[in-house]
């Protein structure tokens, strides 16, 4: 029974060994990626503020400060591709839940292959798109919003806009969240005095940095995910990795046990049987 019991925690040890490996190498991938985007969600974040400036200016020239209502919404779900990160899709998931049963969604749009899986029985989904990129540009952002509004023009209604996404706290920290982007709030404190001209007319620049602003606002809600995700995919690999390195220390004092009751138990026995020949 005990050189079986030996056989099984080499076993054992052996397995779990190589899974250790594996989520290693998974923790250290996570880490490279995160290289290609650290410098990358600053800019961004920047980018984004400055035109909502704009924005917000323009807003009152055109429109004299009145505030758009809307009573459907559309949704952008921004998950990931790859699992084993954690309740990183989970956590988000249960909210868009929360959201789904409060307010009127007229349509789902899904970004990540694990928000096309979970929502792939959904009446609501009128857009899927998943291994979509590595890194989010203002490309993969603008073909997004675009089918947004190609819904939004063949339905002929005036739908809001929100996006439901991780956002990024801190290493390790990713909070599920949801913004609306449509109909924004006009911060009227951050207006300047009405001292500029406009090149061309104020309406069609506020028509182009509208939808800039919101791609920006897309693109913003990518990284942060895709950040977010990655430092979550690089702590439960290095938890993992841990957990496996202590379950090998466990197997190998048990197995070095056993061993030793084998070794113990033999030399008795050799013992035995030698007094017994004497006697």
């Amino acid at each position: 029974m005990s050189r079986g019991l030996l056989r099984t925690l080499k076993k054992r040890i052996d397995s779990t060994y190589s899974t250790m490996k594996i989520t290693r190498a998974m923790e250290m991938v996570a880490r490279a990626k995160l290289s290609k985007i650290r410098y990358g969600l600053d800019p961004i974040i920047e980018y984004e503020k400055e035109l909502k400036k704009s924005i917000n200016y323009l807003h009152k020239k055109v429109f004299l400060g009145e505030k758009t209502k809307t009573e459907e919404n559309f949704l952008i779900v921004v998950s990931t591709d790859m699992g084993l990160c954690g309740g990183f899709n989970s956590e988000l998931f249960r909210k868009v839940n929360r959201e789904l049963s409060e307010k009127k969604i007229a349509g789902i749009i899904s970004v990540g292959l694990k928000a096309e899986n979970y929502f792939k029985n959904s009446k609501l989904v009128r857009n899927s798109f998943s291994k979509f990129f590595d890194v989010p540009t203002p490309d993969d952002a603008e073909i997004i919003i675009n089918t947004f509004y190609e819904d939004k023009d063949k339905d002929k209604k005036d739908y809001g806009l929100l996006v439901a996404y991780n956002e990024f706290k801190n290493p390790l920290v990713q909070v599920p969240t949801i913004q609306r982007i449509l109909p924004y709030d006009i911060d009227d404190s951050e207006l300047p005095d009405d001292v500029y001209d406009f090149e061309p007319y104020p309406e069609k620049l506020f028509e182009d940095l509208e939808k800039n602003w919101i791609i920006s606002k897309v693109l913003l809600s990518l990284f942060e995910s895709k950040y977010g995700e990655l430092y979550a995919r690089q702590n439960s690999m290095k938890t993992a990795t841990d957990n496996a390195k202590d379950l090998i220390d466990s197997l190998t004092l048990l197995k070095n046990k056993v061993r030793q009751s084998n070794i113990t138990q033999e030399i008795t026995e050799v013992v035995s049987g030698a007094n017994a020949l004497k006697s």
